[in-house]
């Protein structure tokens, strides 16, 4: 549930602000800015997981 948050915020911080989004959704800003520097990592791991559950199928 937490990353719908962060995606909230990525969606719509150009119409509202991210200091506003994040007040409201009761989240700190400083969690919205490790999210998104961390969301390179996210994806390769995600990526990984999935090739390796792609690979266990197939075997």
């Amino acid at each position: 549930m937490r990353t719908r948050r962060w995606d909230f915020i990525s969606d719509h911080r150009t119409d509202f602000g991210v200091k506003r989004l994040c007040r409201v959704l009761g989240v700190s800003r400083s969690g919205y800015c490790r999210h998104q520097a961390t969301e390179e990592g996210r994806v390769e791991f995600e990526q990984r997981l999935i090739a390796s559950h792609t690979l266990s199928l197939a075997a």
